[in-house]
């Protein structure tokens, strides 16, 4: 049992689970190693998937002020997590372009059984969406925080916010040094107590 969205999420909230049959029996299952495509059949897929104009696919750069505190380590591990983002961004083609077909293909009203499964493979289709934003952004939250803990070691996950930093920049870095100020005067002041009372 877990919270989501001041929700109680139990196991019977989980929709039950299928199995495949007959053609999906052939539908790859594993999904976490030995998946990698070469760079040919990668573009090759790309090439046969037209992207959508407006969406821009390429994550956000991390604010000069934040990479000038980051250590080398944090900088490689923002890279990571960067070219992981770029690459799984590309789902959103295939994901658009099924989308795009439904939306030209809209079955007559009057024909209940064609609408029925319509309506469902759109739902499936702007869920799929959804969950790719949402990783996405989860992404771009590690990136964040990964750089605010590069200026201040007391800071905690903070999330809703645009972009890497967007235009909460400043008000941000305001924030997170008045922490990391707050964090090193309780230090001191605890070195100063443990100092003044020793034997």
């Amino acid at each position: 049992m877990f919270k989501l969205k001041n929700k109680i999420w139990t196991k019977s909230d989980e929709p039950k689970p299928w199995f495949s049959t007959e053609d999906l029996k052939n539908l790859p299952t594993k999904i976490y190693s030995d998946c990698m495509l070469s760079k040919a059949e990668r573009q090759k897929i790309l090439r046969s998937e037209p992207r959508n104009a407006e969406v821009d696919f390429k994550p956000p750069q991390m604010e000069q002020y934040f990479l000038r505190a980051m250590s080398k380590q944090q900088k490689e591990f923002d890279k990571i997590i960067r070219n992981i983002s770029y690459r799984t961004s590309a789902v959103l083609r295939p994901i658009d372009n099924i989308e795009k077909a439904l939306s030209e293909s809209k079955p007559d009203d009057n024909d209940l059984e064609a609408k029925t499964g319509y309506d469902l493979l759109r739902r499936s289709n702007q869920n799929a969406r959804e969950l790719l934003r949402d990783a996405l952004s989860y992404a771009n939250d590690l990136r964040r925080d990964l750089a605010l803990k590069a200026i201040s070691p007391a800071h905690t996950t903070i999330r809703d916010k645009k972009g890497v930093f967007g235009d909460k920049l400043m008000d941000l870095v305001e924030e997170e040094n008045a922490r990391s100020k707050l964090y090193n005067d309780v230090n001191k002041e605890k070195h100063r107590f443990f100092t003044s009372n020793q034997p």
